[in-house]
Formats: structure tokens, sequence, C-alpha cells
């Protein structure tokens, strides 16, 4: 306990320290030029957006340990829901002269019985790791059904990125752990992305050859019966 409110506490003053500094900045007797004061104030929101995310993931972390959390499980189609999370990261793609591959299953996308709401959290948090990661080459996404205990999809998000180190692999889904030390966010989402896919009845990993070497990562949902 003593280890997560230091993390947590530790988490919380970067955005409330950036917040801060901006607005002092901007109260600043001499005062911002225009472009300095609307650059503070962008500066300033994006603190606040990654405050509320930090909040929300924890709320939504400490409800899913206390098995106050419940998913709602209903008949969903999953192509649709993959190309909304993709037209997320879209631009940020094409800014970078990436390519993007979708191939979905022989059969075509199928539907699936889970939570829409979150498993579109898991999918955009998973692209959004991979844009982050992946300076150049491509992202890959692929789908096929297989069987474990009942039928399900298997996502894989595949990508010519940065890649992980042997040591730093087997912790990323502890909290607040991050894959370097220059990711971005609260290092909370993958905690929250392994919680979401086993309360939706599947699982979930991260494989990399190594440094340089880019990054898998997959995680099966129930398929609609």
């Amino acid at each position: 306990k003593v280890q997560f409110l230091a993390n947590t506490s530790r988490e919380l003053r970067g955005p409330l320290n950036s917040m801060i500094g901006c607005l002092q900045l901007l109260d600043d007797a001499d005062g911002p030029t225009k472009e300095e004061g609307a650059e503070l104030r962008a500066q300033a929101l994006r603190a606040g957006e990654q405050l509320t995310d930090l909040t929300q993931n924890l709320v939504d972390l400490c409800r899913l340990e206390e098995g106050r959390f419940s998913v709602r499980r209903r008949r969903i189609e999953s192509g649709p829901l993959l190309e909304r999370s993709l037209a997320r990261i879209r631009a940020g793609i094409e800014s970078r002269g990436l390519t993007l591959l979708v191939v979905p299953p022989p059969e075509g996308w199928p539907r699936l019985q889970t939570d829409s709401q979150r498993l579109r959290e898991v999918l955009d948090h998973l692209l959004e790791n991979a844009l982050e990661f992946t300076e150049a080459g491509s992202i890959r996404i692929s789908g096929r059904v297989v069987q474990d205990h009942a039928p399900m999809l298997r996502i894989e998000i595949s990508d010519t990125g940065k890649g992980i180190d042997a040591e730093t692999l087997p912790r990323l889904f502890e909290m607040f752990a991050r894959a370097g030390s220059e990711g971005k966010g609260s290092g909370l989402g993958l905690t929250l992305c392994r919680h979401l896919i086993r309360a939706m009845r599947g699982e979930i990993a991260i494989e990399s050859e190594g440094v340089g070497h880019g990054t898998r990562v997959w995680f099966t949902v129930p398929l609609s019966q």
C-alpha cells in the first residue's frame, strides 16, 4: 500500500505541477506573447486531460480489484468497432509515413459476445502504444478465430518499433510500469487492459524479441454463440 500511494502521488504531481506552472506563467506580470499564451493554455489542457485519465484509471482499477466492476456482454460486430479505433490513429500513422496493415480472419471479422465500450478502450490503448513507439516501418493488426475454452477471436497488434528488453517485458502489466523511461501516460493502461480482458473472459499477452525488434501484443475475446 505504501508503494502504491507513493507511485500514485508521483503520477498525480506530474500533471498538477505542469498545470500550475502554466498558470503561473500566464499570470506573470510581463505576460506571455499571444503565441506563448496559446501554447501554455494548450499545455495546461493536456495536463488536465492526463490527470482526468489517471484518476479514471485509478477508479476503474480499484473497482476491478474489489469486484465491483461489471462488463455488459452483448452481441457486437468486431469489424466496425476495430475501424473506429483505427480511425483515431490514422492521422498519426500518415504523418510518420508508417504502413498500416489490417488482416482479417479468412471468414471475416466475426460477431463477439462482449462489452463494446471496454473492448474499445483496450483497442485504443494498444493501438496508441504501437503508434507511440514506432518511428518507422509498419503497424499490423490481424485476427483469427481460435478454440480455447470456447470459440474466441484472437486479435494481434504487431509493430516494427523500439521493442522491449527482456528485463522489462515480464513487468509491463504491473501498475505504473512503462516500456522505457520516455514512455508517456500513467503506467496504468496495460494493467487496466489486463483486468478488462480477463473480465471479458479472455487473455492478453505481450511479446518482443528485444530492443529494436518490435513488439507483439495479442488478446482474445469470446465469439457470439
